[in-house]
């Protein structure tokens, strides 16, 4: 249709004006970045940019105020950035970049007129002012005054022979003092506040000396620490704890404390608010506190959830809901999975650097597997130093690619991180050919996909024992088969090895979150033609943090049993709508292991209390039998 075709001129034509701008900026700031160069050349570049990108000031009479006010802030950076040159010489654009940001970052803005309002900062900034109200916070000991450490490189008596050209640290607390003496004559009306404690330490604070100097002068006589803690007089006012402000207040300064001071009104119940939001937070935490399994928790019970029965779906998927059944529910049925951002990671992923060594391999093996028959490895043959060459080009390769899309991580880092890589690639060359060696393997297949609806192998189906059938699909890393005509499929794994250390026939899925190699295992039987072919399915921990080792096991009829009845178990669970959370037993990494559980990355020691509560709910019983079953309580002690 001839608007169709209009449509698709039109972004064809935004199409290129993009690609044409992109490649501007990408030259531009590759001439930037070329050599070094003064801050004032620098800033006038960057001021060039922003008024080319966003326009001058006289283009932002119809911006909001805030972006005004923005845009002027921007600009005043850059003109302190330029000033520089007579302090430094040359640097490069990266150091430029890294010094805008703090400079804005550090600014914080001005809301209103100066002279109007509130202005909230250091009391250095109070000096000269004619103000109504001074309130100076936190005034103990080690705040204010600050504590005061020698500079290791420029210590006191080194700067005492400067002839006070350079000010002591140990000159610091008088001038913090003078400051302070200074902002409070320059307001009627002066509130200084004493922190009685830290609650992130759990420890007392002392006053400051400045507040019992203070005190003393007022009170004509000489004021300790314990005076002021407990000496009532007309201009001193006792906050004994959050809870006692609240009763305390005048006025409740925000909506949260509004609604808390109404909850004190009627008593500190959690159920006798009249405001909604209160009442609906109040619900949400004693349901959580209670020991039944309700809907603040993950029970959807009632509600028509997905079965995994009703389209085709992946072993991954199920592992995630037999793992963490909340993960499951947000990642895979809310799709709000997290999102990283490269520019904040220092080294690169696991995940990235689990995609970089499977894409090599895979790279690797498709090009064996491309070569005339005669040219391949034959069963139990090693691998040449061409191979390992081969293997060596293509990984660089992928290193720079990854490179290129900026997932790698900082530059310092990813030089060592590169060296890793490429000898782990080597590595598992050298060990292929012991393990083929061994066993008398040659290579079958390379990401052999199955259930996609491309030509390939057909999907997985799995019969349940409740008469349905389970449809999966997938990609094994890779299919070997050896003299004998056994099917050896292997699924590369990047990390440690110790979670997989008990898996064995006699324990093939642990409790459904390790369901790939039975799953492979019948698709490799799916690959050869042979639904009775013997198969050996395996996890092999091609780095050397995982140690280069392989924890499989044969695909036996008994090994298919316990993997249906787990699978059984996981499909009835998604459709009874259990998805609570599952935070482990001890949570001791120093990285997140479970967004959903821990999105904050504060840990999980609450919400694993939680969990102890509520596991004993008879609707958490088809989970709980299947991740932490109750251990039998051993048996009585018989006559000696």
């Amino acid at each position: 249709a001839e608007w169709r075709a209009d449509r698709y001129r039109r972004d064809v034509a935004l199409a290129t004006e993009l690609r044409a701008f992109v490649l501007h900026a990408i030259e531009d700031l590759a001439r930037a970045d070329a050599h070094p160069r003064p801050w004032g050349e620098h800033a006038a570049w960057a001021l060039d940019r922003l008024h080319g990108l966003l326009g001058g000031p006289t283009h932002r009479a119809r911006w909001d105020d805030d972006e005004r006010k923005a845009a002027e802030r921007v600009e005043e950076a850059l003109h302190r950035l330029g000033a520089l040159d007579a302090v430094e010489g040359a640097v490069p654009l990266a150091v430029f970049g890294r010094t805008l940001e703090l400079e804005l970052e550090g600014d914080l803005g001005r809301v209103g007129r100066f002279g109007d309002g509130v202005l909230v900062g250091s009391v250095e900034m109070g000096i000269g002012l004619d103000l109504d109200l001074v309130v100076v916070l936190g005034l103990a000991e080690g705040s204010f005054p600050s504590t005061v450490r020698d500079d290791s490189l420029l210590p006191d008596h080194e700067r005492a022979r400067t002839g006070a050209e350079l000010g002591r640290r140990a000159d610091r607390v008088e001038r913090q003092h003078r400051h302070l003496l200074a902002a409070l004559a320059g307001a009627r009306r002066q509130i200084l506040c004493v922190p009685r404690g830290d609650l992130r330490r759990s420890a007392e604070r002392v006053p400051s000396r400045w507040v019992l100097d203070l005190c003393s002068a007022m009170a004509h006589t000489r004021w300790s620490t314990s005076h002021l803690g407990s000496v009532d007089a007309p201009w001193v006012q006792h906050v004994a704890s959050f809870d006692h402000g609240l009763r305390c207040l005048a006025v409740p300064a925000t909506d949260q404390e509004h609604r808390l001071r109404t909850l004190l009104a009627h008593g500190g119940g959690l159920d006798s608010s009249d405001d909604p939001a209160t009442a609906q937070g109040a619900e949400v935490i004693a349901a959580r506190r209670s020991t039944s399994f309700t809907r603040f928790d993950g029970n959807l019970g009632g509600l028509p959830i997905p079965s995994p029965t009703d389209t085709t779906t992946s072993p991954t998927r199920l592992e995630r809901w037999a793992s963490c059944p909340h993960r499951h529910l947000v990642e895979d049925l809310l799709q709000a999975a997290p999102i990283e951002n490269p520019e904040d990671t220092l080294e690169i992923t696991p995940l990235e650097k689990g995609s970089l060594i499977h894409d090599a391999l895979e790279a690797f093996l498709r090009r064996v597997l491309d070569r005339p028959a005669a040219a391949r490895p034959r069963a139990g043959q090693p691998w040449t130093a061409e191979d390992h060459a081969l293997l060596q080009d293509i990984g660089s390769g992928f290193c720079d690619q990854y490179e290129a899309k900026g997932v790698v991580g900082r530059p310092i880092f990813w030089r060592r991180d590169r060296r890793t890589i490429l000898a782990d690639l080597d590595e598992t060359l050298t060990r292929d050919s012991r393990h083929r060696q061994a066993l008398g393997l040659a290579p079958m297949a390379a990401e052999l996909g199955f259930g996609f609806g491309d030509g390939g192998l057909p999907e997985v189906t799995i019969p349940l024992p409740d008469g349905r059938q389970l449809r999966v699909r997938g990609r094994i890393d890779r299919v070997d088969r050896a003299a004998d005509g056994t099917i050896h499929v292997v699924d590369y794994k990047t990390g440690s090895a110790k979670p997989f250390a008990g898996l064995s026939e006699h324990d093939p899925v642990a409790g459904g979150t390790k369901l790939q190699l039975p799953v492979y295992g019948l698709a490799g039987r799916l690959a050869a033609g042979d639904p009775e072919a013997p198969v050996h399915a395996e996890y092999w921990f091609s780095t050397a943090k995982g140690e280069f080792k392989r924890r499989g096991y044969p695909i036996t009829d008994a090994v298919l049993t316990t993997t249906t009845a787990a699978l059984h178990v996981i499909v009835r669970g998604v459709e009874a709508g259990v998805f609570p959370p599952h935070p482990p037993a001890r949570s001791t990494r120093y990285y997140v292991d479970c967004h959903a559980c821990d999105p904050d990355g504060l840990g999980t020691a609450e919400l694993r209390k939680q969990w102890e509560r509520k596991r004993h709910d008879p609707a958490m019983a088809i989970y709980v039998d299947l991740a932490e079953p109750e251990e039998p309580a051993p048996a009585p002690a018989g006559p000696a």
